[in-house]
């Protein structure tokens, strides 16, 4: 597989923030806390400290979420090694996609276990666990029930309402019958097929079947998946979101931050609300507000709480609150011995919004890691798009850019008037002055003949274009099946594309693990990953 670099900025699919990011620029620096490269985490290790109660409580929780796994011996040596004050975390953290959703998924966890390995080299006293957490207390059901295979969409569809972690998923048997039909019955679909059936049947919640499954894929790796929502985890963040019920702390703190980042040329990603908390109950999670009378109210229900009444059920009952987006990363930091965070763009940036937060309740703030961006090449694509004469670079640009492109370098003619309309600007810029120096007023009229005389010309040419365009149809025909191919729905093929089609081709298993090589999140350039024939 031949491995090719290209910087972000070449990216046009990708955010501001994230070539600013990529690229080093200075205006963010104020928003993290060191940058990443491999050496600044020296200073990461030393400066987090975990104490030997945190570590108890987290192995003891991991345990007993794995207790009903099979675990191979890589894992029970990560678990045991979390109870160690030598050993250190990095994370990522995601939604449960419907059977992952878009490559990312992959790319983000694969990212996470190769910067661990990476950490290990480069510091061999120490050990580090990759962590993904599994985002199951989000409730955008919408964003995630979906996912396409070979272009085909599978949607899930279910009322249920509420936390996506404690969705039942009787109702998936539709949507996995339809995928299995697509799967198809070679080996590597086999496989899948074995492991998400596995996964996904018996009284389960969601969340115990995608922990499932991404164990199955990724537990070999040394991969440990962290489900947030217990009890004894949550009771350790009491604090804070008791914090956040009395004095509502994050807003103020956000705030300022949120008019740093617009100051620097960056908008907000997440604007903090009064309580930064969400409350738990069957097929609901709904937000908590203080009313005029001083009262907790859960929106969408009829529970209300006076402060003593909500203080006693944060206690009794801390499952039941939810941090959201505005504290979610410092309930994982309270949580986690944790050194970093791998994640997409917009992700870094919602975290670069809460630095100062972080320094209030002293946390240390992890290195903010940007996952890997990845284009997957098949050979014959490969073959064909360079033999239309083009480059990497221009796989990303608009489609109708690369057809004016191709007819330009194939057409014997010459088809734009550049050298003439500049003949003619001069031109008229002589008759413009004599025209001044006998009515000033008249030099808006030749000004206007001049522009008539070059829109002309500029539909002419328009037309020249595609009288060239209908004499090379079949070639630019492919340029546009090539770039839907490459890009589907004119997507980063990361954001749309599910893992499995390249599971399916590309050898399973063993794919994985060649995409584990190829990954290094501590790069900061987009890849492309071409095959070879």
């Amino acid at each position: 597989m031949q491995r090719l670099a290209l910087p972000y900025d070449k990216i046009p699919q990708l955010s501001t923030f994230d070539k600013a990011y990529q690229g080093g620029d200075q205006r963010l620096r104020p928003f993290y806390a060191a940058a990443p490269e491999i050496d600044n985490f020296a200073a990461a290790i030393q400066q987090r400290q975990f104490s030997a109660k945190r570590r108890a409580l987290l192995v003891q929780e991991l345990q007993a979420q794995y207790a009903h796994l099979e675990q191979p011996e890589i894992l029970k040596a990560q678990l045991a090694a979390l109870g160690q004050e030598q050993t250190f975390t990095v994370t990522t953290g995601h939604q449960p996609n419907l059977f992952t959703g878009p490559l990312y998924f992959v790319y983000k966890i694969l990212g996470t276990i190769r910067l661990a390995r990476e950490l290990k080299t480069a510091y061999p006293q120490y050990h580090f666990v990759p962590i993904y957490w599994l985002g199951e207390e989000d409730h955008d059901f919408e964003e995630i029930k979906h996912t396409a295979l070979f272009g085909r969409p599978l949607v899930w569809e279910d009322p249920q309402g509420g936390a996506l972690g404690q969705y039942k998923i009787d109702s998936l048997g539709p949507v996995l019958s339809e995928l299995f039909g697509i799967l198809g019955d070679s080996p590597e679909a086999q496989e899948l097929k074995t492991s998400l059936q596995a996964a996904f049947s018996g009284p389960k919640t969601y969340g115990q079947a995608f922990m499932e499954w991404v164990h199955a894929l990724f537990g070999r790796y040394g991969l440990v998946i962290l489900r947030a929502g217990s009890p004894a985890l949550k009771a350790s963040f009491a604090e804070v979101m008791k914090e956040e019920l009395l004095q509502q702390s994050s807003k103020a703190i956000l705030e300022k931050s949120y008019a740093e980042l617009e100051a620097a040329g960056f908008g907000p990603q997440a604007y903090a609300r009064d309580i930064n908390l969400f409350y738990l109950s069957q097929n609901k999670r709904s937000r908590i507000v203080q009313n005029e009378a001083g009262e907790y109210a859960v929106l969408a229900t009829d529970l209300r709480f006076s402060e003593a009444e909500i203080l006693a059920e944060l206690e009794q009952h801390p499952e039941r609150f939810s941090p959201n987006v505005i504290l979610r990363p410092l309930y994982q930091e309270q949580i986690l011995p944790n050194l970093a965070y791998v994640g997409g763009g917009g992700e870094l940036a919602y975290w670069m919004e809460r630095k100062a937060q972080f320094a209030h309740y002293q946390t240390p703030f992890p290195i903010l890691v940007r996952r890997n961006s990845v284009q997957l090449i098949d050979a014959r694509s490969a073959k064909n798009w360079l033999a239309l004469g083009f480059d990497w670079e221009q796989l990303f640009e608009e489609t109708e850019t690369l057809r004016q492109d191709f007819v330009r370098r194939q057409t014997e003619h010459e088809l734009n008037f550049e050298a003439e309309q500049a003949q003619i600007k001069a031109l008229f810029e002589q008759i413009g002055e004599k025209t001044a120096a006998v009515e000033p007023t008249l030099k808006a009229s030749v000004a206007a003949q001049e522009a008539q005389i070059q829109k002309s010309l500029d539909k002419l040419q328009k037309r020249l274009m595609r009288a060239e365009k209908q004499k090379m149809d079949t070639e630019l025909g492919k340029i546009q099946k090539l770039q839907n191919k490459l890009l589907p729905k004119a997507k980063l093929q990361e954001r749309y594309s599910n893992f499995m089609e390249f599971y399916l081709r590309l050898g399973g298993q063993k794919w994985l693990d060649q995409l584990l090589q190829e990954l290094h999140p501590l790069q900061k350039d987009f890849l492309l990953l071409i095959e070879e024939d």
